[in-house]
């Protein structure tokens, strides 16, 4: 697994040789996408699966690139034992050469993300964050910035169940 905040962004040295890429989306970058991946790193490491992942989680607007995940988010997940320490940058479309997926959080973040999109198989690797989820199948991740406290719990406990089903779903090494 790499490090999600690094201001470097090295191709993923572990795409195609037997490990996952996989990069959560959202607009600002420093609530929903740094959960989804943080929430990520943890259930893989729990599990005893994190060297069959590299995860990061980038922003598709600039309003907030430099800062850190919203202090509201990073006490939502300290709450779940889950560590939120990331910087918010921005997802390029040569972003879509690093990644075997990338999540999105909303129907709108993915149509933007496939409007990036040069070829159909970089539009094929967007995916809805809930694809996998048990309960939140589908469903959209609400943004919890302009909402209170449990707003920020709901994100992590759908972060939490999106994760689980990607990880059940991709958790054997890729052939």
């Amino acid at each position: 697994m790499g490090p999600m905040d690094s201001a470097v962004q090295p191709m993923s040295p572990l795409k195609n040789k037997g490990f996952y890429s996989f990069c959560f989306i959202c607009f600002g970058n420093i609530c929903r996408s740094p959960a989804l991946a943080a929430v990520f790193e943890t259930l893989a490491k729990k599990r005893g699966v994190a060297d069959l992942f590299f995860i990061d989680s980038m922003a598709l607007t600039t309003y907030y690139l430099g800062r850190p995940v919203d202090l509201r988010m990073r006490k939502a997940g300290e709450k779940r034992e889950i560590s939120m320490e990331h910087i918010a940058k921005l997802f390029k479309p040569s972003d879509f050469q690093r990644f075997d997926l990338i999540f999105a959080v909303t129907d709108e973040a993915s149509d933007l993300l496939k409007d990036l999109a040069s070829t159909d198989e970089d539009k094929n690797k967007v995916l809805l964050a809930t694809a996998y989820s048990s309960k939140f199948k589908g469903k959209d991740i609400p943004d919890p910035y302009y909402d209170k406290e449990t707003a920020f719990d709901l994100v992590v406990d759908m972060a939490i169940d999106a994760c689980e089903g990607i990880l059940d779903h991709f958790s054997v090494k890729p052939s």
